[in-house]
């Protein structure tokens, strides 16, 4: 990871720019998906935003579930071509249409095999290859047999992980991570040449620095039946590394030692365990759980929230916590590198495995709001960083970079 590749800079045209239209191949089969589908819709936003690298046609592989808006997706431009291989499958088969192909990117290790084409892999994080032990502080969420799947769907990603993951991340050309972090890990557990790597941290998008109207925030609110500035919130999966359990339980010591405000859970896709575990707890009135919210509404869900906690036992990135911060919320989060590295040490840091450690971190964000100023526009102003522009930069100067190397 040498210094130029952790801070890519814009790349001036050069000869190859204006040398005959090439081919880049992109899959955003995972476009709905949560994280990767977030990275895939900024980089099709970003790249259809400039003209940059030119003379350049972006082919997208994608299943019968995406339909691009002509309006900003034009076709001579972005190209589509069916893949009928499942993005969650592992039998991927040959990426098609290889013939006119420059470069490749996939946004993830599930991806067809790109043959001898030049290729750029996006490594997320390295979880499924070392994932963080069960917390023995609290129990897991879901009954036996949700458990017991579960466990299958980790086995199934971890055999995906050392079999494919790894033959991808020695095979591409070119990887970017989305963190230091990322990239450390991923240098330790697999040993790749550190020079392959460029870090491209997740982008922001602008509509998140903007503070809402009251009025606006009020609408959301009660529209979606939320306590205005009367919740804390969490946004995210309902995976075990995300640490929901530990979160629910740190809310039960929480309700027994003052007046809470609500538990806003945003996106989990299996409710129903998290209502379990919440019943069991003896907490369910205190929590709100929301389906998957329009993209262009979550600044108001920010808005409306005392402050985020995300407890996670491992991360790649941690995109609410970097939109919280945009929008000038407390964050309270676990005590892992990725953390630090993203929010400049400007939040409240929390063990992960003690529920009493995020309890009283949610009980400072919660009570001590004044003392929360200086840090909160320490990391407002941090979240800047997470700017479009560099995250389009570095991605086209990974571009350039391949196309050149391979001309």
């Amino acid at each position: 990871m040498n210094g130029e590749m952790l801070h890519p800079m814009p790349v001036e045209s050069s000869s190859i720019d204006r040398a005959i239209d090439r081919v880049i191949g992109i899959d955003i089969r995972k476009i709905h998906d949560f994280g990767i589908g977030t990275y895939i819709r900024n980089l099709l936003t970003g790249l259809a935003s400039t003209s940059r690298p030119e003379h350049t046609v972006f082919r997208l592989y994608t299943e019968d579930c995406y339909a691009a808006d002509p309006r900003r997706l034009p076709p001579s431009r972005f190209p589509m071509v069916m893949m009928h291989a499942n993005r969650r499958s592992p039998l991927q088969g040959a990426l098609p249409g290889l013939s006119d192909l420059q470069l490749y990117h996939a946004p993830h290790y599930l991806t067809p095999d790109p043959g001898k084409t030049p290729f750029i892999l996006t490594v997320h994080d390295c979880i499924h290859l070392a994932p963080p032990p069960f917390p023995k502080a609290f129990n897991r969420l879901g009954n036996p047999s949700d458990q017991v799947f579960d466990a299958a769907k980790r086995f199934y990603h971890r055999s995906q992980g050392v079999i494919r993951f790894r033959r991808y991340v020695q095979r591409a050309d070119a990887i970017i991570t989305v963190s230091d972090a990322t990239s450390r890990d991923l240098i330790a557990l697999t040993g790749i040449d550190d020079r392959k790597i460029t870090r491209v941290h997740n982008c922001i998008d602008r509509a998140f620095f903007t503070a809402g109207s009251l009025e606006d925030t009020g609408e959301f609110c009660r529209k979606f039946g939320l306590p205005e500035k009367d919740y804390v919130l969490y946004c995210g999966n309902d995976l075990y590394h995300k640490n929901l359990a530990g979160l629910l339980t740190a809310w039960k010591n929480l309700s027994m030692r003052m007046q809470t405000p609500a538990l806003v859970l945003a996106g989990p896709p299996r409710q129903f365990m998290i209502r379990e575990y919440a019943d069991y707890l003896g907490i369910s009135d205190s929590i709100i759980l929301l389906d998957r919210i329009p993209s262009g509404k979550m600044p108001d869900l920010y808005h409306g929230a005392l402050a985020l906690v995300m407890p996670s036992l491992a991360e790649g990135f941690g995109l609410p916590v970097a939109e919280a911060m945009a929008m000038g919320l407390p964050v309270v989060c676990s005590d892992i590198p990725v953390f630090h590295e993203i929010t400049g040490d400007h939040a409240l840091f929390c063990d992960p495995y003690n529920p009493h450690s995020i309890e009283e971190a949610v009980r400072a964000a919660i009570r001590d709001r004044p003392s929360e100023n200086d840090r909160v526009a320490a990391a407002r102003h941090q979240a800047e960083a997470f700017t479009m522009d560099r995250f389009l930069s570095g991605h086209v100067s990974v571009y350039l970079t391949e196309l050149e190397a391979h001309r």
